[in-house]
């Protein structure tokens, strides 16, 4: 943030009804400083500015008309500098259930200093980055994994300074093969969504076993039962011979 800041001595006008700088020819308008003591006015003004070399001057609109300064000419600054932004992109990590896993990074040049926050935008959602390892030489980087569906997306990297400093990337479009599809597992009758063909099956199944097991019990009985009338005949005979 950049603060200018002018005197105004007073005089038989009175005090001027406004007060602006005029930054690269931009007017911005002061205020007053309410903390001043003495007789005289002081009108401040804190912003941020846009990179470059700027020049500027003073204008007070009052009674008697307008006074500038300095009288035509311009006072030289502030002289605004952003990092270097050095490479930004995107890359796919991995796709699973459905989404596709990218890892988005941007490369700055680390001895113009850090910004106060770092976003990424996609579709104009902001998610704030972390600075991260794996940079280059003298750079800072910044990385995030997100999740995203099929679609395209707009893609940007917003660094906070003085000013927010917006980073676009190229267009993102996501596309994800039929294999990678995530199905959802098939519900049981009672849950939501259910189609019931489950317990429908170990129905049929059941009863079959059941069926089996009925089967195999019956001929048990039935061999048990002829098991039984030979050894009746073969016993009577044994009384006829004796």
């Amino acid at each position: 943030m950049f603060q200018f800041s002018i005197n105004w001595i007073g005089n038989d006008h009175g005090d001027p009804f406004n007060v602006n700088v005029v930054v690269s020819d931009v007017e911005y308008e002061m205020e007053k400083d309410m903390t001043t003591v003495s007789g005289d006015i002081t009108y401040v003004l804190t912003t941020p500015l846009p990179e470059g070399e700027h020049e500027h001057h003073f204008e007070a609109t009052y009674s008697g008309g307008i006074i500038r300064f300095p009288l035509g000419d311009e006072i030289e600054g502030p002289i605004v500098y952003y990092p270097f932004v050095q490479n930004s992109g995107f890359s796919l990590k991995d796709t699973v259930d459905g989404k596709a896993t990218y890892e988005f990074f941007i490369d700055m040049e680390s001895r113009s200093g850090t910004p106060d926050s770092v976003f990424l935008s996609i579709g104009g959602e902001e998610y704030k980055v972390t600075e991260n390892e794996g940079a280059p030489y003298l750079s800072i980087r910044y990385t995030i994994e997100k999740d995203l569906g099929r679609g395209t997306y707009e893609i940007s990297f917003v660094l906070n300074y003085d000013i927010p400093i917006i980073v676009e990337l190229d267009l993102l479009t996501v596309t994800i093969e039929e294999d990678d599809e995530y199905e959802p597992p098939v519900q049981p009758s009672g849950g939501s969504g259910g189609s019931g063909l489950p317990i429908f099956l170990f129905v049929i199944i059941g009863l079959f076993v059941v069926g089996i097991i009925a089967f195999f019990v019956l001929m048990r009985r039935s061999n048990m039962k002829k098991m039984e009338r030979y050894a009746e005949v073969d016993w009577d005979g044994e009384d006829e011979d004796h």
